[in-house]
């Protein structure tokens, strides 16, 4: 079966970057790669990151291509943060902090719908979340370690 679908504007207005779609996705698969040989964004994260907005927002059933709605009052950034830096304090001495801000931040701008239904909007749809673009710089950074995926 399918995968993944992403389907997203090319210039996404972040949060944190100007970075076009395809310069996020390719930084993040750079920080899943990098997790082989330094402390970074593992592959198994990117699961655990699906399954616990699935778990927290009520998400029946994940399907390809689906974007769903997360709670109002639910601050994302920080739980984003704290799932990674659990995974990279486990693997990593030094700078842990920092470093999970920074891919939390990634996973933020990259997670999030990229623009509102409003014609001419440049808005972030803040209410809505997908985890294609995550499942897709997996597939992307782990292809040619694990084989066909």
């Amino acid at each position: 079966g399918m995968y993944c679908q992403w389907v997203t504007t090319w210039h996404r207005p972040a949060a944190t970057t100007t970075q076009s779609a395809l310069d996020q996705l390719g930084a993040l698969a750079a920080h899943i790669q990098q997790a082989v040989t330094e402390p970074g964004l593992s592959a198994a994260l990117i699961y655990r990151i699906r399954e616990l907005l699935a778990s927290i927002c009520g998400w029946d059933r994940w399907e390809p291509g689906i974007w769903e709605s997360l709670p109002l009052d639910l601050d994302i950034r920080r739980l984003l943060h704290a799932e990674i830096l659990h995974s990279l304090d486990v693997r990593m001495e030094d700078g842990a902090a920092a470093r999970a801000l920074e891919i939390a931040d990634l996973v933020l701008d990259i997670l999030m719908q990229s623009r509102s239904p409003d014609v001419g909007s440049t808005k972030m749809k803040a209410n809505k979340a997908g985890v294609d673009a995550l499942l897709l710089a997996r597939f992307l950074a782990t292809s040619d370690h694990e084989g066909a995926d």
